[in-house]
């Protein structure tokens, strides 16, 4: 089934529908050789690249999602803005390919448990 390649790349991890866009609207992305347009369906079989380097997006690759539970302590915000006070995000091992999604984040003056996880369908399915 083709899906639009914002909605594709993003569920794979690659970056966020934002981020896909822009790099859309640079010329950084393009499908079978040609510059990729904002919303064009693709599927498994397209050749995507990223800044001429090819994005494997096949369907076998997404069962993979991993998720982590984090302590954080307060005043931590969950996205740092320096060196000296990197945030959650930061502190995280990587994520081998995909991007940490918080569930449900506390607000920057709490202390606490936090789950990340790598699957933006399962964290939406968590808040609800």
């Amino acid at each position: 089934m083709r899906e639009r390649i914002q909605k594709v790349l993003a569920a794979r991890g690659v970056g966020s529908r934002r981020q896909v866009e822009a790099w859309i609207a640079e010329g950084r992305i393009s499908v079978n050789g040609k510059p990729a347009t904002a919303g064009q369906p693709i599927d498994a079989r397209d050749d995507i690249r990223l800044d001429g380097r090819r994005l494997r997006l096949a369907r076998g690759e997404e069962s993979g999602h991993r998720a982590i539970a984090y302590h954080r302590p307060a005043q931590e915000g969950v996205r740092g803005g320096t060196e000296a006070a990197p945030g959650s995000l930061e502190k995280l091992p990587k994520a081998g390919g995909h991007r940490w999604v918080p569930v449900s984040p506390l607000p920057a003056r709490d202390a606490g448990l936090e789950l990340f996880v790598t699957d933006g369908a399962l964290a939406a399915a968590l808040t609800k």
